[in-house]
C-alpha cells in the first residue's frame, strides 16, 4: 500500500490590518521547553461519507497527546521536536513527530510512524515504518493540511523575522519552493486579530477552564488561515497556553472539525 501524506499550503499574505489586528512580527511564538505536555480532543462533522450509512453529525471525540521531546537543528536553525500520539481509546493506528522553528513554529519536517504490524509484514509493497516529509528549511508559511483529518496539528506562522523574510513584511505575497507547497488551490491568507477573555472562555473546554481559572485578559488573538478553495480554520489562542484553546476548520461554510485544549503539564 502506497502513502502519500502532503501538505497543501503554498502562499501566504500578511496583511497589514486597522485598529484591533495585529501584524505577525507582534504575534509571539507560544513558550514551549523541552518536557512540556498538552492534551487535545479533536471531532470531525460525518457528512454520512465517512461511516456508511450513518447519519450526518460528529463523530466520537479522538484524543491527542503533544510531548516536546528535545530541541534539533535543521539547516543550522533550532527547532522543537514534538511527538503526538493518540490515547484514550484514540483508533488512530499511527503516531507522528513534527520539527516546529523556535523561532515561528514554522513545520520544517514530520514523520508519520506506522504500527509495529507493518513493519513485519512481508507485503512486497508496503510502506516503510517511518514515513518522513521535509519541507524548505527556509520558508514561512503556516502549517495546513487537508490528510488525517482528526489530527489538529494546524499551526500558524507566528513573528516573522522582517529582516529574513522581507516580502513578508512588507504585505506581499511569498511562495515556498518546496514541492508541498505549490498547489495554487490552497493559497492562504492569515489574519491576526485581538480578541478579550470572555470570547476566549466561551470557546474553551469547561473542565479545562475550571482547572486553570480565568483566562487572562492580555494577548488572546483569534487566528484565521484561509484558502481559495472555501476552506478556513480558526484558532482562539492565549499567550500563557501551549496550544490553541479552541479550533475550527469551515469548509463550503461548514464545520468539519472542530478541537480543544484540555490539559497541560510537564514532565
Amino acid at each position: 500500500m502506497k502513502y502519500n501524506y502532503v501538505c497543501l499550503v503554498c502562499v501566504v499574505f500578511i496583511i497589514c490590518y486597522p485598529s484591533g489586528f495585529l501584524s505577525a512580527q507582534e504575534l509571539k511564538p507560544p513558550v514551549w521547553s523541552v518536557g512540556d505536555w498538552w492534551i487535545v480532543k479533536s471531532q470531525v462533522y460525518d457528512s454520512g461519507k465517512i461511516v456508511a450509512g450513518a447519519k450526518p453529525g460528529w463523530l466520537p471525540t479522538q484524543t491527542w497527546r503533544f510531548y516536546v521531546e528535545k530541541q534539533d537543528s535543521i539547516a543550522k536553525q533550532p527547532y522543537f521536536v514534538v511527538a503526538i500520539r493518540p490515547v484514550e481509546g484514540n483508533p488512530c493506528p499511527y503516531w507522528f513527530r513534527y520539527w516546529f522553528r523556535v523561532s515561528d513554529r514554522y513545520v520544517g519536517r514530520y514523520e508519520l510512524y506506522h504500527p509495529d504490524t507493518f513493519s513485519k509484514t512481508t507485503t512486497r509493497n508496503m510502506s516503510p515504518s517511518v514515513v518522513r516529509k521535509n519541507f524548505a528549511p527556509d520558508g514561512a508559511v503556516p502549517f495546513l493540511t487537508s490528510k488525517f483529518p482528526a489530527l489538529p496539528v494546524t499551526v500558524p506562522l507566528f513573528a516573522i523575522d522582517r529582516e529574513k523574510t522581507p516580502a513578508v513584511a512588507r504585505g506581499n505575497t511569498i511562495r515556498s519552493d518546496t514541492s508541498a507547497y505549490t498547489s495554487i488551490e490552497f493559497e492562504t491568507i492569515q489574519e491576526i486579530k485581538e480578541i478579550d477573555a470572555k470570547t476566549v472562555s466561551e470557546k474553551t473546554n469547561p473542565i479545562f477552564l475550571g482547572n486553570i481559572g480565568n483566562i487572562s485578559t492580555d494577548g488572546n488573538t483569534l487566528i484565521t488561515i484561509r484558502t481559495k478553495s472555501s476552506l478556513k480554520e480558526e484558532q482562539y489562542w492565549n499567550p500563557q497556553l501551549p496550544w490553541c484553546i479552541y479550533g475550527e476548520r469551515v469548509e463550503n461554510s461548514i464545520a468539519s472539525r472542530r478541537y480543544w485544549l484540555v490539559e497541560v503539564g510537564n514532565d
